[in-house]
């Protein structure tokens, strides 16, 4: 009987009669396993952000009008020079370099900042009930403290800095329009030497 219950895929074979607090026990471990599962399934393994799937996924129903009521904003975020230190020390330092700022982002914002790993050197994070005053100052805090965090080369010590894009998802925009919105502010970022954030203005602050 275990044999057959473990060829159709069975997670557990309990015999009857069963006692309540076994069953009880045996399906909380079993939930909590594919807690667990779900877990690291959604997280990127190098920086444990969230993976880009699970970010679109999550930021598809913020692009909702429910969404709109929580002022969501998406700021993009990117390692400036990425390449150059990639042919310079290597791409194990610029993994660990990855990881470092994957890990400062995590512990810079708040618990119910959504925080994910966009894609190569790239971070997105999503913010709500915040203004874009508080945009600017919250952005400024994250690049600093970035730009004077060291990482480890193996024989040294370096620093590098991110540039960030800032949108805030306005009424009928889709998730899309909001994406390309957020990539339009990161490269004005870039264009406006680096190290920096841009705030795109919303429709209304710029009548």
């Amino acid at each position: 009987m275990h044999i057959r219950s473990a060829r159709a895929g069975g997670d557990e074979h309990l015999v009857k009669p069963v006692a309540p607090q076994l069953l009880i026990a045996t399906i909380a471990s079993r939930l909590e396993r594919a807690r667990a599962l779900k877990r690291l399934i959604d997280r990127d393994g190098l920086t444990r952000c969230l993976t880009y799937g699970t970010f679109m996924a999550r930021a598809h129903r913020l692009a909702s009008p429910e969404g709109l009521r929580n002022a969501p904003a998406m700021m993009m975020i990117d390692i400036d020079a990425m390449k150059p230190l990639n042919e310079q020390f290597g791409f194990a330092t610029g993994d660990r370099v990855i990881s470092n700022i994957g890990a400062l982002l995590l512990r810079g914002f708040r618990n119910t900042d959504m925080i994910a790993r966009y894609q190569g050197d790239r971070f997105v994070v999503i913010l709500e009930h915040l203004s874009e005053q508080q945009l600017h100052s919250l952005s400024s805090q994250v690049l600093q403290s970035i730009a004077t965090s060291p990482h480890s080369t193996g024989s040294g010590k370096i620093t590098v800095t991110c540039s960030a894009g800032i949108a805030l998802l306005e009424p009928g925009m889709s998730l899309q329009q909001w994406v390309a919105d957020t990539e339009r502010a990161l490269q004005a970022a870039k264009e406006s030497g680096r190290n920096c954030a841009v705030v795109k203005p919303t429709q209304k602050s710029s009548r």
